[in-house]
């Protein structure tokens, strides 16, 4: 074989993944007399690849000095020195090439990822919008400018880039899907949709047409929703993000049997990431599990987010000064620091906070911003916006502020960034009540609760350390005056027993419709009142209740409505709420409370079917939480049958509430709890 069937073959066995067959051809090339530069380079591709990065160095330089003139060698040594951190050397292979290569394009893109990866953003993004105006620059070149400015959170710039990039045949692809993924990130879910679309997502089974179904669902396109995610399920019937899909669907569908065999599926599978272990994680709040489920589910979760942490002299920058007086330094990480459930709670939170003792930092893992971000910005002792960070970045910012304590507002809930959290960038990390259930990570030392909200035997099954706190867990928000609503006349329901149940149709499990046709059938005129976020969304309750045999005369619907004053006012038609299983309400139950409305509960033995029994035994009205199916029904009973019940009940709610409510109590306590644990 001459040199250039050699050069052929190896070539051809690297793009078919024959490493070592490569790698013999390469070398007999490299020992030729004169040697082969192209092999040279390419064998420093290679043992890169492997990750033998002596070898890769050694040959890349080689090359280099064999065709001075030809970039690619050199660029090659460059990012294989910028992503070993050797930012010296690589700063020092760029000025060798500078004068030979410093008007091309390309030039000015490896030096633009070194400028990025060594800290000088501005000076990376201005590199790119130099190398944009040269004769050679491509496509790719635009696209490396919007890729910067969307790492450096400069998204509306981003987005600009992005649409230019969008006019070229093979940047369209990953222009659109990456602007589609920053209107996700933005909360626009239409705009995110339309994007992903030009991506072709029924050609694909990438990663991102998840997102896509994502868009689609929150978007309020239910049809093109469920044909994609339908799709999706089928075309890889054995992927983590497929199975959630396909639960997804079968809630929608009410199809109990399927949800059922959904659940057994995901049981079987290992995602490789921990970010769907985490979208798992708040799916199944919304089923039964037993211990046993739940312990293999978190260990295997941790696993997946198993991370070098950051370095010990962390902690020790941290340390308290001897006589305790120094501040605590407490971050809030978090994606909702907007008009969103948790928002309001942390706002609450950070507004009657401890100024002197307690200093605030907040993480916002979302761009969005609006009102309640703005008092955000005014109350915390520092602010940060790292929604377009990566995990490395995030985590090594925290690191720099030298916190005391890392508090996490999302647990796994959408937007929260468990790797940021794996690196440990606080010597004490603790998950608070961003939803019901934990976050699963051995680099969180605690999850908070109360004495109600989890048993002692609950630790069983967790990763984090309980840390109950005293009196309620769960923080209050500061509710607005109602609107006067809409009344039972004007939804036709004079003379029934209306019966709130504003939960997301995911919350309604076949245990809980089942016991909730129990009910009904016990209160002849009764109505279920539901109120989904998005009319839309009305069919997933139809089909529930036709699973559930409950008949269309026991059942309504009510707008949610745009503000928090507006959906406050819908409890002013209903007599009593019930609570959903095995995931309970939150929000829900203490919007039914600061409007005087009894709430019939279920207690369980999970955090996730204990919080309503808690907010009601803290407040100090305990007649509605049931101890078994029978007496939940026995008190919904009541509630309906009893008028002078009812009132009491409604009373007793009213005149408590003020005291339960005090956010400056609610502070003290919190506070309390962080200095027990700060080191």
């Amino acid at each position: 074989m001459n040199d250039q069937d050699i050069w052929q073959s190896a070539v051809r066995a690297h793009q078919d993944g024959q490493i070592q067959h490569a790698k013999t051809e390469y070398e007999k090339l490299v020992a030729a007399e004169p040697p082969h530069t192209g092999a040279c380079y390419m064998l420093g591709r290679l043992y890169s690849d492997l990750n033998e990065i002596e070898l890769a160095r050694e040959h890349f330089a080689r090359a280099r000095a064999m065709s001075p003139e030809w970039i690619d060698p050199t660029l090659a040594l460059v990012r294989l020195e910028t992503a070993e951190k050797n930012y010296d050397d690589a700063e020092a292979a760029l000025k060798v090439a500078n004068a030979i290569h410093g008007t091309s394009a390309q030039y000015h893109e490896v030096a633009a990822e070194l400028l990025e990866a060594s800290g000088s953003l501005q000076s990376a993004i201005r590199a790119l919008e130099f190398a944009i105006t040269l004769n050679d620059a491509t496509p790719n070149t635009l696209l490396a400018l919007a890729d910067i400015l969307r790492r450096g959170g400069l998204l509306p710039d981003a987005l600009k880039i992005y649409s230019r990039s969008m006019g070229y045949p093979e940047t369209l692809k990953i222009a659109a899907i990456n602007s589609a993924g920053i209107h996700q990130r933005m909360g626009n879910a239409a705009e995110a949709a339309r994007h992903y679309l030009l991506a072709s997502p029924e050609q694909s089974s990438e990663e991102w047409v998840f997102q896509y179904a994502d868009a689609l669902r929150d978007a309020g396109h239910i049809e093109a929703w469920i044909a994609s995610a339908t799709r999706i399920a089928s075309t890889l019937p054995n992927d983590k993000s497929a199975l959630r899909l396909n639960l997804e669907i079968a809630s929608f569908q009410g199809n109990y049997s399927e949800i059922e065999q959904s659940i057994a599926n995901l049981r079987k599978s290992n995602p490789a990431d921990t970010a769907t272990w985490l979208e798992i994680a708040l799916l199944r709040l919304h089923y039964d599990h037993t211990a046993v489920d739940s312990k293999v589910f978190y260990a295997n979760l941790d696993r997946s987010a198993a991370m070098p942490q950051l370095p010990a002299p962390t902690v020790a920058l941290n340390a308290r000064s001897e006589n305790g007086t120094r501040p605590l330094r407490i971050g809030y990480i978090g994606a909702d620091f907007r008009d969103h459930v948790m928002g309001r709670m942390a706002l609450a939170m950070l507004e009657n906070r401890d100024r002197v003792s307690h200093k605030a930092i907040c993480y916002a893992l979302n761009a969005k911003e609006d009102a309640f971000t703005q008092r955000f910005l005014a109350t915390a002792d520092g602010y940060v916006r790292c929604a377009a960070g990566t995990d490395d970045a995030i985590a090594a910012k925290i690191a720099a502020d030298r916190l005391d304590i890392l508090v996490d507002l999302s647990g796994p809930t959408s937007g929260s960034r468990p790797g940021v959290l794996a690196r440990k960038p606080a010597p004490v990390q603790i998950t608070h009540v961003g939803a019901a259930g934990p976050i699963g990570l051995s680099a969180v030392d605690y999850k908070l609760t109360d004495s109600l909200c989890d048993l002692p035997e609950n630790q069983e099954y967790l990763i984090e350390k309980l840390l109950p706190m005293a009196g309620c867990c769960y923080p209050v928000p500061k509710y607005p005056l109602p609107t006067a609503g809409v009344t039972k006349a004007d939804l036709e329901l004079e003379g029934k027993i209306v019966i709130g149940a504003f939960y997301s149709y995911m919350k309604l499990s076949e245990r809980c419709v089942r016991l909730w046709k129990r009910l009904l059938d016990d209160i002849p005129n009764g109505v279920l009142l539901f109120s989904p976020l998005d009319p839309k969304l009305k069919v997933a309750y139809e089909n529930i209740m036709r699973a559930a045999e409950i008949p269309a005369a026991q059942f309504r619907f009510i707008p949610s409505g745009p503000t928090e004053a507006e959906r406050l006012a819908r409890y002013r038609v209903v007599d009593f709420v019930i609570d959903s299983m095995p995931y309970g309400g939150v929000n829900g139950t203490l919007e039914a409370l600061y409007m005087g409305v009894p709430v019939v509960t279920l207690l369980g033995s999970h955090h996730s079917e204990r919080t309503s029994a808690s907010m009601m035994t803290h407040l100090g009205v305990t007649d509605t939480i049931a101890q078994s199916p029978s007496q939940y029904v026995q008190i919904a009973r009541k509630l309906a049958n009893e008028p002078p019940f009812r009132t009491d009940v409604s009373t007793r709610i009213r005149a408590r509430w003020p005291k339960f409510v005090d956010p400056t109590d609610y502070a003290r306590r919190w506070e309390a709890v962080l200095r027990k644990v700060a080191r």
